[in-house]
């Protein structure tokens, strides 16, 4: 037979030998040229567009999941406490001035920033305000008295981590944002009458709401760092 050193088929045979005794690095980094080569336009082989697509595949389809299955728990997280602020509102709600405040809205709030996120937080807030006008559970004071709380003390987490900011968070936000907010509300969407309604009319009467909410929220949320519950939570929603 004829020897790989020599004859007119000694290049073939060189070549063969090289792509042998190739390293796994090159290989490596002809898959990712040719999955690359599927956005870029390029036609490289066939043989190396289906090693490449069949070696990121699997990491993709991984990374895909994780983070749908992710979403999917918010998304269930986030159904819960909207349900329970909705249903909350039908047996604790004190009237004031022509709206309802209801601390189980508030207490939510806190809970929503602690597990899912500031924008979470304001997604659950104005959907269960919607909920409460529709059911007839609550009125417009609704959107302002929740929106502003969920989204203040949302922030205060993601960013401090500290669950005193959180309900300082929540506090300020409802009580004087909120609370400023409703009186245009109450005047222009409401039909009530400028002059029996002071413009910081509903700044007390949301202090007192959202403070009865936040501290329960801040209870529940203590017991479950005390017993290492909250990390996991967070940790199976991450």
């Amino acid at each position: 037979g004829e020897r790989p050193g020599s004859g007119p088929n000694s290049q073939r045979w060189e070549a063969v030998f090289r792509r042998e005794r190739r390293p796994a690095s090159l290989d490596r980094t002809e898959e990712a040229n040719a999955f690359s080569a599927l956005f870029t336009g390029e036609k490289p082989r066939e043989r190396e567009t289906l090693r490449a697509f069949c070696a990121v595949f699997p990491r993709l389809k991984k990374e895909f999941y994780t983070m749908n299955q992710s979403n999917v728990k918010k998304l269930a997280v986030a159904g819960l406490l909207c349900a329970l602020a909705v249903v909350g509102s039908m047996f604790i709600v004190f009237p004031v001035f022509g709206s309802k405040c209801a601390p189980v809205q508030h207490m939510v709030n806190v809970l929503c920033a602690v597990l899912l996120g500031p924008w979470w937080g304001v997604g659950v807030a104005f959907v269960a305000s919607l909920l409460r006008n529709l059911l007839g559970l609550g009125s417009l004071m609704a959107f302002p008295g929740s929106m502003f709380g969920a989204l203040l003390c949302g922030l205060a987490y993601h960013k401090t981590k500290n669950l005193i900011a959180t309900v300082v968070g929540e506090v300020f936000g409802t009580s004087i944002l909120g609370g400023l907010c409703a009186w245009p509300v109450a005047i222009f969407l409401m039909g009530k009458s400028a002059a029996d309604i002071a413009f910081y009319a509903y700044i007390v009467p949301f202090l007192i709401s959202t403070a009865v909410g936040a501290v329960i929220a801040g209870a529940v949320v203590f017991s479950l760092q005390r017993s290492g519950a909250l990390r996991s939570m967070q940790n199976s929603l991450s």
